[in-house]
């Protein structure tokens, strides 16, 4: 492609002099790796689909394990692998607290976290059995669905068990906390 510009580098201080410049298009590179971190999947483009193909495609004589009970295993391994891989934390229940939010924040290397008064934490993704009881998932849920002032409680049924809103935005340990509920609120939608 070949662009006329007026004048000499381009300027118009020399009108009568005309300068023609030479502009190669070059391919458009992509990158051939993608990870869960990146924007959005594409697939109608190009680099799209060179990852879309690989990506979908059945190995032969692979077969989809049956949902049942000898392959608990298997989708345990597989959930906590996910877990692990983008730091998910609903799978990790508490048993003991108030719930109650702390005045400041915890600081750990430099950085302000979110502290509140919840502990002794079991992994579902472990043999939880005899160790976690119903009510402490009640508890936890009803937790995390609750505003500022919602304690570590077994909700009333009918009352309680509603979803209230908060505000991340807010100063200081307050907004840290309902930060990190919003985000085990978006957990527990896709996780459950």
């Amino acid at each position: 492609m070949v662009e006329t510009r007026a004048g000499k580098d381009g300027g118009e201080d020399n009108a009568d002099e005309v300068q023609q410049v030479v502009i190669v298009d070059r391919p458009k590179t992509a990158s051939t790796h993608l990870t869960p971190f990146q924007g959005n999947f594409e697939p109608s483009s190009k680099e799209g689909l060179y990852h879309w193909g690989p990506a979908t495609k059945v190995s032969q004589g692979w077969k989809f394990p049956t949902l049942a009970a000898e392959n608990r295993v298997l989708y345990t391994d597989a959930i906590r692998d996910f877990a692990d891989r983008f730091n998910i934390i609903i799978f990790r229940v508490p048993t003991t607290g108030d719930g109650s939010i702390a005045a400041t924040p915890r600081t750990v290397a430099s950085h302000n976290l979110a502290s509140y008064n919840l502990k002794d934490y079991v992994d579902v993704l472990d043999d939880h059995k005899g160790k976690l009881k119903d009510d402490q998932v009640l508890k936890y849920s009803a937790w995390i669905f609750g505003d500022s002032a919602t304690k570590f409680e077994v909700p009333v049924a009918g009352v309680d068990r509603q979803s209230k809103a908060i505000d991340p935005n807010v100063a200081g340990n307050d907004g840290l906390v309902n930060k990190e509920k919003l985000r085990l609120r978006r957990e527990s939608v896709l996780a459950f």
